[in-house]
C-alpha cells in the first residue's frame, strides 16, 4: 500500500535522532504484551538498550551512536518526532453512532494529546474501543453465533493491524478508522504491493513495513502466512453478515476495508 515516491525499508536508521525520540512508557507496555504472549522468549532476558537493538528498534548509526529505525520510531516514537520524518503522519479513530447528526460521539487522533501518538498505542486504543465489554463493542454484541466470537475478535484485530502494518506513512490523509452503528471502515494510505485477487486468495505475505510486521507478530498480532484477509472474510461468514468490501483506489493511493454487521 505504497505510492512509490519514497520507499525506504523500515529498518533504515534515523541518523538525526536518538533514543530520546522513543517513548519508554510505550516500550514497557509492549514488553508486557510480549511477556503475556511468550514469557520464555530469550529476548525478554535482555536489558535496555540491548532489548531494542535485538528487535531492530534501535541500530548503530554513524560514530557508533544508537539511533532509532523507521520501524522503531513509528511503533514507539513520540508523535512530534514521528512528524519530523513523516509530515503527513496522522492517525484518526472516530465513533459516529446514532443520535449524533453532525460530527462524532468520540474521536481520538495522534495529535490530540490523549495518547503518545505512535502506532502501537493507536492500535491498542482502537482495539480497546472495538472489543471492550460494554457499549463500545462493535460486531461482538451483534453476533448471531457465539461459537464464532473468537473469530470475530481476531478478525477485528487483523483488520486494524493490517492498516498500521501496511500503511505508507509518507502518503496523504493518514489512517482513518470510522465506527458507525453497523459499519466499520478502515482506510490507510498507500497502494497494494500485490494484486487484490492474490490478497483475497491468501498464501502470499508482502508487508510494506516488515520490521513493524515482525514487532506485531511477536505479540501475537498479524499473519505470516498471508491468510489474514481470508480469516476476516471467514469470520464474517460465520455470522451471515454481509461480505466485507476490500477496495484499492488511486489519487491518492488508499486501501479501504468495510465491515458491515446487522
Amino acid at each position: 500500500m505504497m505510492e512509490g515516491r519514497k520507499m525506504p525499508y523500515d529498518d533504515v536508521v534515523m541518523e538525526k535522532m536518538d533514543i530520546s525520540a522513543l517513548c519508554m512508557e510505550t516500550i514497557e507496555r509492549y514488553r508486557s504484551f510480549m511477556k503475556g504472549k511468550t514469557p520464555e522468549a530469550p529476548v525478554l532476558k535482555l536489558l535496555m538498550p540491548e532489548f531494542l537493538i535485538k528487535l531492530s528498534v534501535l541500530k548503530r548509526g554513524r560514530k557508533d551512536k544508537l539511533v532509532p529505525t523507521i520501524a522503531g520510531l513509528l511503533m514507539f516514537g513520540k508523535e512530534s518526532c514521528i512528524r519530523e520524518e513523516f509530515p503527513n503522519y496522522f492517525l484518526d479513530y472516530r465513533e459516529e453512532l446514532q443520535g449524533v447528526k453532525l460530527g462524532w460521539n468520540y474521536r481520538m487522533t495522534s495529535d490530540d494529546g490523549s495518547f503518545n501518538g505512535n502506532i502501537f498505542e493507536y492500535y491498542n486504543n482502537v482495539i480497546g474501543r472495538l472489543v471492550a465489554h460494554g457499549d463500545h463493542e462493535f460486531a461482538v454484541n451483534k453476533m448471531k453465533n457465539e461459537v464464532g466470537k473468537d473469530l470475530v475478535v481476531s478478525a477485528l484485530k487483523e483488520a486494524v493491524s493490517n492498516a498500521v502494518i501496511h500503511a505508507d506513512y509518507y502518503g496523504r490523509q493518514g489512517i482513518v478508522i470510522r465506527k458507525k452503528e453497523n459499519l466499520l471502515t478502515i482506510s490507510n494510505p498507500g497502494r497494494l504491493l500485490i494484486p487484490k485477487e492474490e490478497i483475497l486468495a491468501g498464501g502470499i505475505s508482502d508487508p510494506r513495513n516488515p520490521t513493524i510486521f515482525k514487532l506485531f507478530n511477536m505479540i501475537g498480532v498479524g499473519d505470516r502466512a498471508g491468510s489474514g484477509m481470508g480469516r476476516i472474510y471467514d469470520a464474517w461468514k460465520t455470522q451471515n453478515w454481509p461480505k466485507p468490501v476490500f477496495e484499492a483506489n488511486a489519487d491518492p493511493y488508499r486501501v479501504t476495508l468495510k465491515l458491515e454487521v446487522y
